[in-house]
Order: structure tokens, then sequence, then C-alpha cells
């Protein structure tokens, strides 16, 4: 259960049955007290009137007033006018304006006219027509003795009485939109002072709802429920018993509620007891019904178990305690969630076969159907989608089909099944029939998913797509051309589509639709070429082409176009592309001009994956050049376009041309001189990027590789330093990627790089270091933990096979302190004496030590890979080995 915070759509009940509350709130009524009535005199009567009237008033006022007559304010007087008028303002009109909660105004009355009726006349108990700003009725009217002349108010299917009194006045109070009937009067007469109640500064009234109102906001709400909260509880305004009580001991305002929702017709409503099963952090209170009790005038079948299911949600749950009774309704076609949707899946098919809904939860068959996909919603299981779907489709109702699109098909079903069903709605109700439940349903698949699900669904229905690659059958209905650029108009409205499909419907749209036969609104007023400007216009805020997006910068149409428009080639071969080709270079003619600014700082956000498309897409499309690259250099980095080209020279494609690859062979060996590091953490990304350049020489101008390893290797300084820092790491990485290829060019630097190793004394050992050498020295196992340590080591050490050290880590919890923060293990070192090694000697020796064990390693690798070079040369010779060095 949740509350209307978190459910808006709950909101729709509260508004309703807030306005069946007020719709109560429309007539005021009171007696005054005879000292408190106002003292009449009119015209042709002597005195002031008393009440009853004495037998000359009476004879007076039948003499003159026979019938009924509306007296203005000219023919009668009151006597005690200050004191009336007094309590006009001070206590009726406060009192009026509470009841029928106007209190946001100045309220006033203003006096019409004096009725004085024998017959029972209505007509001349409404005011006057114009007072201004009037918007209700006060009737005062006088004690009489006459016979019958009883009022009823009269307002929606609301209505209450004044019956007269002899003996006080009685007020009645009530809107210019209600009725006001009178009985008969038998004998004597009626005598009233009729008001129109004003808005004093002219402010507009807010006239309560009618019930009637009401009951056609809860009928609206039975016709589209929320599919998700469908059980709603009331708790109890005036029963705190936890037990079922009878509908009869209701408290009036409940039983309002529960005589509008029988009233409908389409609401079931139950007493229940409820469970509330204990709360965990964070969790909303929820509640599950133990015990029912269907209201007799319900109509669903009393073998449908209501009990074990849950309430959805509380009108007016403001009330932090534990509900334990209530009352709850839920539109009768949710019946069917009692049931469950497989029982509800079986009936409503079956209804839908037969054509009968008698006999199936005593529902209608559009209720049934309406119902099952509602309790389908609920839960949404994927098992059975399609065959809600299909219940759908057959069910003929366009408002379910409706509903369906824009609230419970899933986004989460597959993009196949999504296609089916779209297609099949379409091809049942027409596309202008549902398009703006379709639009709702697009809305929640790209919020929820990605946009090429929409716009391979768009280029399947346009027919762009077909067999395999479509999703569905294209739509062959009139006026189609608008669909689809009502379709992809909302797309590009919300996201931008991949940019294969984008091309393609550019074309559909400018090629295709112009000359389609009914594909257009327009085409029977105008030629092809005129509808075309025509949609330009109309469309022209989100309807825009791939090619003229004028948001899109020169670097990101690079990014985005060329492999977009191979993918559009490779499914449509026909398609125009020197459109394409004049945009790319245009763009690629922009990014040259920015190249040469220098003050201008460059993007770095294209990756070498990107480039590797934008080589491949422009190479398939022939116009990979030197511009090109240059481009690229603007997009991205140097070290990037580099990874980039080797991708691209490994993919499968068609042979480059001659000029292509010379292209590329120049641009990337003035790339290497460029590339550069900040800090010694990137160095090895900048050699990674150098053996690159040595690959893409190798697949685009082989004759040039040697020349160019042969330069970058003389430049190198003549150090050990260089040769292990530079020099190695680039002949182990060629190594890893030519071994089992051609191990030419890893040798032809394999070769100096073992011999500056060689000769520069890498493998020469490093001198002893013994003034640091513990010798000698006992310890005392008593001095400290730490000794005592130490000792208990080195006692194991000399009794491998008899002792074992456990524990040395102090991770035995059980026998540890707290307070003690000393670790188990333990590093000693030597003092450094006078006159001998210092710390820094030491540091110095260690450092010296751990590279020299990586130069015998470097030396390995590089002797191994001149010996798989010399057998590979000499394929009669033994098995390598590797040669011995002096170290």
């Amino acid at each position: 259960m949740m509350s209307a915070k978190i459910h808006p759509e709950l909101s729709a009940y509260e508004a309703a049955v807030e306005m069946l509350h007020q719709s109560a709130n429309y007539v005021y009524q009171s007696a005054l007290a005879w000292h408190l009535q106002p003292q009449l005199a009119i015209d042709g009567v002597d005195g002031a009137l008393s009440w009853p009237t004495t037998h000359y008033q009476s004879q007076q006022l039948a003499a003159r007033y026979a019938h009924h007559c509306i007296l203005p304010a000219t023919c009668v007087r009151i006597a005690n006018k200050a004191a009336w008028t007094s309590l006009l303002q001070t206590s009726l009109l406060p009192a009026v304006q509470k009841t029928l909660g106007v209190t946001s105004i100045r309220v006033g009355a203003v006096y019409s006219h004096l009725c004085i009726d024998a017959h029972g006349s209505s007509a001349s108990l409404t005011p006057r027509p114009n007072i201004a700003y009037a918007f209700g009725t006060l009737l005062i009217t006088l004690p009489a003795s006459e016979k019958g002349g009883t009022m009823t108010v009269a307002r929606g299917s609301h209505s209450t009485t004044q019956c007269p009194s002899p003996l006080t006045a009685q007020v009645l109070a009530t809107f210019s939109d209600a009725t006001i009937m009178s009985a008969p009067i038998t004998s004597r007469r009626r005598v009233v002072l009729v008001y129109a109640l004003v808005a004093v500064d002219g402010d507009v009234v807010k006239v309560p709802p009618t019930r009637t109102a009401a009951l056609a906001a809860l009928t609206a709400i039975a016709e589209r429920p929320p599919l998700r909260l469908q059980r709603i509880g009331v708790r109890f305004k005036t029963c705190n018993r936890c037990r079922i009580a009878s509908f009869s001991d209701l408290g009036p305002q409940d039983a309002t509620l529960v005589d509008a929702l029988l009233a409908t017709g389409r609401f079931d409503v139950a007493l229940v007891q409820l469970k509330a099963p204990a709360l965990h952090y964070g969790e909303k209170r929820s509640y599950i019904i133990t015990k029912a009790m269907l209201h007799p005038a319900s109509s669903m079948p009393s073998d449908i178990a209501v009990t074990g299911h849950s309430v959805d949600a509380v009108v007016g749950a403001q009330w932090h305690g534990v509900i334990c009774c209530a009352f709850v309704f839920w539109p009768s076609s949710f019946r069917t969630s009692f049931v469950g949707l497989d029982l509800a899946l079986r009936l409503a098919h079956g209804a839908i076969a037969t054509t009968e809904g008698t006999g199936r939860l005593g529902l209608s068959v559009r209720d049934l159907v309406r119902g099952t996909v509602a309790t389908f919603a609920r839960t949404t299981p994927p098992s059975r989608a399609r065959s809600v779907a299909h219940l759908v489709v057959q069910s003929r109702d366009v408002d379910l089909v409706d509903r369906y699109l824009r609230d419970v098909m899933p986004v989460t079903t597959t993009l196949g099944d999504m296609a089916t069903t779209v297609h099949t709605c379409l091809h049942a109700y027409g596309w202008t029939t549902i398009y703006p439940a379709l639009e709702a349903f697009l809305e929640r698949w790209l919020t929820a998913r990605e946009a090429s699900g929409v716009s391979h669904l768009v280029t399947s229905l346009a027919g762009i797509f077909t067999g395999v690659t479509a999703l569905c059958p294209p739509l062959r209905q009139p006026f189609v051309g608008e669909f689809v650029k009502m379709c992809w108009q909302h797309l590009l409205k919300t996201t931008a589509p991949p940019m294969q499909h984008w091309i393609l419907v550019d074309a559909y749209l400018m090629d295709k639709v112009p000359h389609l036969v009914r594909g257009n609104w327009l085409d029977v007023r105008l030629p092809p070429a005129l509808v075309g400007m025509v949609d330009g216009f109309l469309y022209g805020r989100f309807f825009v082409s791939a090619l003229a997006r004028k948001q899109v910068s020169a670097s990101k149409q690079l990014q985005q176009l060329p492999f977009g428009l191979v993918q559009a080639i490779a499914s449509h071969p026909t398609l125009p592309q020197q459109r394409y080709l004049d945009v790319l270079a245009t763009s690629i003619n922009e990014l040259v001009r920015t190249s040469v600014d220098v003050g201008r700082e460059k993007p770095q956000a294209v990756s070498s994956s990107d480039v590797g498309n934008i080589m491949d897409a422009m190479h398939r499309l022939g116009c990979i050049n030197a511009a090109l690259l240059t481009a690229c250099r603007v997009i991205s980095s140097p070290e990037r376009v580099v990874a980039g080209l080797l991708l691209f020279l490994q993919l499968p494609a068609p042979p480059l041309l001659p000029s292509a690859q010379s292209a590329i062979a120049d641009f990337v060996e003035s790339a290497a001189p460029t590339f550069h590091y900040t800090d010694h953490t990137q160095h090895d990304d900048v050699l990674s990027s150098l053996v690159d350049v040595i690959e893409v020489l190798t697949l685009t101008a082989p004759r040039e590789v040697l020349s160019f390893v042969t330069a970058w290797c003389a430049a190198l300084p003549e150090t050990l330093d260089a040769t292990r820092s530079s020099l190695y790491p680039v002949v182990a990485m060629l190594y890893s990627r030519f071994q089992g290829k051609d191990l030419d060019l890893v040798v032809h630097l394999a070769e100096p790089c073992l011999a500056a190793l060689l000769q520069g004394g890498a493998l020469t050992p490093v001198p002893a270091l013994n003034d640091f050498v513990l010798t000698a020295i006992d310890v005392d196992a008593d001095h400290c933990d730490e000794c005592a340590a130490f000792a208990l080591e080195e006692l194991v050490k000399a009794y491998p096979l008899q002792l074992l050290l456990d524990q040395v880590d102090g991770s035995d919890d059980s026998a540890s302190d707290s307070d003690d923060e000393r670790s188990a293990n333990f590093f000693i070192w030597k003092r450094a004496q006078p006159g001998g090694a210092t710390i820094d000697d030491l540091l110095e020796y260690l450092h010296r030590s751990a590279q020299r064990q990586g130069d015998i390693a470097r030396v390995a690798v590089l002797d191994e890979v001149l010996a798989l070079h010399a057998a590979a040369m000499d394929v009669d010779a033994p098995a390598p080995k590797r040669p011995r060095h002096e170290t």
C-alpha cells in the first residue's frame, strides 16, 4: 500500500472523494427566535406584522394580496432595521459562509423582494436577476400557520426540505445553481424575505461541485482506472472497533461515499478486516485483507475470494496508526485480479471467441478484457505478454488499445515482439486512430531503452528495411509518409538515432515520400517538389536532415557520418552518395583550417576506435588523403590517430590505393616525433605508439621500415638507461606482436640492444656489501616481543622438517589484545657503523642488484629472439640454445 505522494494516480480518487464531500455543502438552514426576527411593515396593512397575524391584518393581506405578490423594497419597511442588519452581518452571513464553504471572499446579502404567497409559487423564491455578483439565495421565511408550502432544495442528485414553522422564522441559503421548489399551500399565506448572496468585492466564487459531478468523476475513473492501484481502502471515520461492522453502522460521511460508489454501478464495495505485516526499515506499510463482507448491492459473485489479497492504497491516508478495519472498493472490471492472470486470460479469450460475457465473473466481455489487461499490468510477467497483446487486438476496443500502448505494453519486451505488436495494432485500427497512443509508448521506450529500437521500427514500418533485416512488414495504409514524418520528428525531438537509420530515413523522405501515391496529406493539391518544401517548413524545428544539423560541429559530423554512411550503403547499395561526400569534404576542410590556428585548443575526445571507423568508412568511399588525416589529428591526438590507423589496417577491407598507403605512411612518420609524455607513467604509452607507427609502416610502406627504426635507434643516447627504458621495451613489444611472423625487424633492433647491454656492463656483478649483514649476533629471546618472535622464526628455519610456525601474522583474534597495536611481522635493520657503509650505500646496492636482475631477464629475451631467428634462417639447424654470458 502506497500513499498518494508516491502514486500520483491516487490523486484522481482523492479528488473525486473530496468532490463528493464538498457536494453536501450546498444548503444552510437555521431558525430565528421571535425576538430576533425582522419586524415588517408593508403597504396596505396597518402596523407592523405580528406573528401570528391578527385577524384584521389577515383580512388586509387577503384583500390586497389575494394570490401571490412580489413586493419591492419601496413597499416594505423593517422597523428594527439596524438590529436586523447587524444580526445579518455578524451572525447569519458568517454561518452561511462557513456552511457553503465560501470563506475566502467577503459575502453580502442584497435585498431582492418580499414574497407573499397563498399558492406555493417556486418562481417567487428566486432573487431578481439584475443583482451584480450574485451567486446564491438567502430566504427568511417568517412564522406562519399555513398548511403545505414545504420547500425543497435540489442540487445535482442531492435534495433537502424545509417545513414552515408557526413559531420561528426559518432561514435557508443555497447556491444559484440549486433549484428551490415549493409544495402547494392549501390555506393561509407564506411571507418570505428574499435576498441575493453576493461577492462584495466582485470576486469569483468557487462553487462546490454537485453530487452528479462527483458521480461522473468516479465513473470516469472506473472507465480508465489506475492500473496498478486497483483496491482502494477507506478508513472508517466513526468506527474504531477492530471488527467487521454492518454497512448500517457506517457514519454519514462513509455511508455517503459507499452510496455514491454503488450509484455509479461501476464499483464493488466490501467491509474488511486488515492485517498489517511487520515493517522492516525503509518499507511502506501494507495491508492484507483477512476478512471481507461484500455490500449486498454489489454484483460480484460471492464465490470470488477477496481475503488474502492486498490493499493497494488508502484514500486520505494521513492516519499514522495501524488500520484494523475499513471498507475497500475497486472498479468492477478489476475482479479479475482476485482470480489471477491465467484464469482471467482463459475467460477473456473464451468470451471474445463466443461473444458472451454472462457467467464470467459477472462482467461484460468489454470489462472482462479490460480487467485482464489491468491484472497483467500489476506484474507484467514476460511469459504472458504475447497472449495479452493478442487479446487486446482481438478485443476491437480502440480505448483499450490506446490504454495498452500508453500504459501497459512493457518496454522490457524484445524488439521483435514490440514491433510485431505495434504493427498488428496499426494494421487493425489504422495509424491515424492510435498514433497519439503509439507516440506515448515510444516516449516510454526511449526513456528506458536505446533509440536504435525505435528508429529500426520506423524504418521497418516505412519499408526501408525488408526481409530478415526488418522488424515487421511495411505499413500499407494511406498517408503512410505522414506517419513516418511524425514518428521521426518525435524521435529527433527526444534523442539522436543511429546515423545509419538517420541517413536512410533522410533518403526515404527526400527521394521517395514526395512521389508516393496517397503518401502525403497534400498530394492532391501540390506537386512532389512543393510537398517537400512544405514539409521542410512544417517540420523545420525538429525534423532535420542528418546533413543539415546546425548544432553539430564539423568534428562531430566526421565522427558520426562516415560509419553510418558505410552501414547505410551496405544495406542499400543504390543510396545516393555524393550529397554525403560533399558534407564530409566540407567538414574535413573546416578542420584542416582549424589545425593552422595555433592558439586554438584542440579537442581530444575522439578515441582510436572512432578514428578506425572513420578511416574504414572513408576508405570505402575512396576519400583517404592527407587532408583527412590532418582533420583526424585536429579532433584527436597523434597517438590515437596512429592507433586508429592500425586498427583500420587490420580490418578485412578492400585493398588500399597506393596514394592512400603513401598518405598514411607519411602521416605516421611525421607523427612519431610529436609523441610526448608529461610524466614517467606515460612513457610506456609513447613507446607503444611508436611500435604502432612501425607496424603501420610494415603494412603501408614496408621498404621504409628499416630506415625508420634505424634512424630512431641511432637518435637514442648511448647509455644503459636509454637502452633499458626505450630500446628494449620497443624490442619486447615488437617481439610480442611479430612472434611467429617475421622476426627480421625485431632482430634488427634486438642485436644493437643486446650489444648495448653487454658492452655497457649490464651483467657485471655488483660488489658485495657486507656491512649490513647480520653475523654472530646473539638474540636474547627474553629481551622483548620482537626478539622473541625473531628467535622463534630462526629456530623454525633451522628445523624445517620438525617444526612448523603458525599464526606468525598475529591473526588469532582470541589471543590478541585490542590495545596492542604492534604487528607480529618485524624487520630488523643493522645500524650503520662509523667509518662503514651508509644507508644510501645500501639503497644504491639494492637498486643495482635489482637492475642487474632485470638486465639478466632482458638478455635472456634477446637471446631467445636471436636464437629463434637463427633457427628460422637455417631450417636444418638443431633447436636453438641460449648462449651463455659471463655474469
